[in-house]
């Protein structure tokens, strides 16, 4: 698709024709040509030809209608937002401090803890659109949020030899929710046909860590003698959530990312993190930037 034109003679290929309209050049976006009786493109002034605008921030819903200014490209980025962290948990017991006797047994005691795993990712893409002047861009996110899982009931583990707690006693902080997905539709007008859509999934919350008695040990200290139980723990941390999918179709001119790449906490679609003994913390909201690119010569 490109129309050459010879210069002396070298044939040379148009990237950006002009018309002057009442003695104002202006670019020619797309050219046609009649061949057996039917018209064809052949030539499209390529999105690189065009000066991109300042942002439109979309937040988590919105519409943008294209204005009649030339523009034929809107560069869109669509997020989906960051799954919630797992919810931590921790081993309790009857000493002041809230902790048990360790295996192999001993008079030393301490407090085990389990951290959430981290939520998955918002899909991150970031596209060029090809539209026309009354096109619609419209965008929503759905209703879910990705909130931080709640942490876990302490797991009690009991001293007395005579009623010991279990092993394979467990007990688990709360999986993180899943965070929002965002749409992006192009209709041809407002109320009109859907030429484009792009949705981005928003990412699956991380899992709850999770105490665990591996192993119970038994002895004997104090005057009298009294049996006390001990207690090894295995203290997995949660699963990481799942990074978000995409979905892309229609009037898409091009694809510059379709995956998660910004790593900084502030960041929509950023994954909340898990908390050994705490509630995770919540996913980053979805949200959508619209660029609007303009034509060098309108």
């Amino acid at each position: 698709m490109a129309i050459s034109v010879k210069d002396g003679s070298t044939w040379r290929t148009v990237v950006e024709p002009y018309i002057n309209v009442s003695g104002t050049w202006k670019t020619v976006h797309m050219v046609h040509i009649k061949e057996g009786g039917s018209w064809r493109i052949a030539h499209q002034t390529a999105s690189s030809r065009y000066t991109q605008q300042s942002a439109i921030a979309g937040g988590s819903s919105g519409n943008y209608t294209v204005p009649n200014n030339g523009t034929r490209y809107v560069k869109a980025q669509v997020i989906g937002g960051g799954g919630g962290g797992g919810g931590g948990v921790q081993t309790s017991g009857p000493f002041s401090t809230g902790a048990h006797m360790q295996c192999p047994f001993s008079q030393t005691i301490t407090t085990d803890y389990a951290t959430g795993g981290t939520g998955g990712a918002g899909s991150n893409v970031i596209v060029i659109l090809h539209v026309w002047p009354g096109n619609y861009i419209v965008w929503s996110a759905s209703s879910n949020n990705g909130a931080g899982g709640l942490v876990g009931s302490a797991l009690y583990l009991n001293n007395l030899s005579s009623n010991p707690t279990a092993q394979g006693s467990n007990s688990s902080g709360n999986t993180g929710t899943d965070g929002a997905n965002m749409s992006l539709t192009v209709y041809n007008y407002n109320g009109g046909t859907s030429v484009a859509s792009v949705i981005a999934n928003g990412g699956t919350g991380g899992g709850g860590g999770t105490v665990v008695v591996s192993s119970v040990c038994n002895g004997m200290h104090e005057s009298p003698p009294v049996g006390f139980s001990g207690y090894g723990i295995s203290a997995p941390t949660g699963g990481t959530g799942v990074n978000g999918s995409s979905t892309i179709s229609g009037n898409i001119d091009s694809t510059i990312q379709d995956s998660y790449t910004t790593s900084n906490n502030s960041s929509p679609g950023e994954p909340g993190v898990g908390n050994s003994n705490a509630t995770g913390s919540n996913g980053r909201s979805p949200a959508v930037t619209l660029w609007p690119m303009t034509p060098n010569q309108s």
